[in-house]
């Protein structure tokens, strides 16, 4: 870790530092996070953030907004709490929390998650939303909901959508209707 922080103390025999009065913190792969507070463990190689947090990643052009994340540095895993938001160019994917699989390129977020792809006018409903940064992929677990380009609503369970192939389907039942009401199920 990089560590470019207004005030800082160091404790416990030089394996806590504690950031404060706002900073960033960079990695040499291309991760820049910046908060108000920051507290890492050097024996656990934990990082916490805590206020205004921003996070960008180079190697996958998304950025994180939230107010709390926890950066397990040797599993290389993000969790993120508190008013999360993900953006990737023209898509965005709202909850309270994230779990982001750096080394993977995989975002997860659980329980009422909306993902807005603004480019392709889709916009999805789910209990739980995976996304696969780097192969443009979104599966969802159980109940579903999506609406195309504000004409079609599209009702299903474990849902999976390729953005390249502007495919979506499910191998469940799933209700289809459009704003003339008319209903195709499948």
């Amino acid at each position: 870790f990089n560590f470019d922080i207004t005030e800082i103390e160091i404790l416990e025999n030089g394996t806590k530092f504690i950031g404060l009065k706002r900073g960033v913190v960079t990695t040499n792969d291309g991760l820049l996070i910046e908060a108000d507070e920051f507290e890492y463990n050097k024996i656990s190689n934990i990082l916490d953030g805590r206020g205004n947090i921003k996070m960008f990643v180079s190697t996958n052009n998304l950025t994180i907004f939230t107010d709390n994340i926890r950066y397990l540095k040797n599993e290389e895993e993000i969790f993120t709490k508190g008013n999360s938001r993900a953006f990737k160019e023209d898509l965005t994917l709202k909850k309270n929390k994230f779990n982001y699989k750096k080394n993977l390129g995989f975002v997860e977020a659980k329980e009422n998650v909306k993902f807005d792809d603004k480019g392709q006018d889709i916009i999805i409903f789910a209990d739980e939303i995976a996304y696969e940064i780097n192969k443009d992929l979104i599966y969802t677990k159980d109940s579903t909901e999506a609406i195309i380009e504000k004409k079609y609503n599209f009702k299903s369970k474990n849902v999976f959508f390729d953005r390249k192939k502007m495919e979506l389907s499910s191998n469940y039942n799933t209700k289809v209707t459009d704003n003339n009401s008319n209903l195709l199920e499948l």
